[in-house]
């Protein structure tokens, strides 16, 4: 089995929900290992949005190996690209 790093700065694919205001609330992100596989890890709770352009920070909780985690990800708004940031 493949260890999940979620201290490690990286790109990640993310599946969003948006309202009819714009509003983006991230809902799982997927987590590909070096060996090309991969694992969907679901946001179980945000904590904490903030906004600075053109990035959305968010904060939240997930769980991996029975553990809940706090983690950061950034929306860039412009590029349209997610990063799992190390907390």
């Amino acid at each position: 089995m493949s260890y999940i790093n979620l201290s490690a700065r990286r790109d990640v694919p993310v599946i969003a929900s948006f309202n009819e205001k714009g509003d983006c609330v991230p809902l799982y992100f997927r987590y590909i290992f070096y060996d090309g596989s991969f694992t969907d890890i679901q946001i179980e709770r945000i904590i904490e949005t903030r906004k600075a352009s053109p990035h959305t920070f968010y904060t939240c909780y997930v769980t991996t190996y029975d553990i809940r985690r706090k983690i950061n990800l950034v929306h860039d708004r412009n590029q349209g690209t997610w990063t799992l940031n190390a907390f």
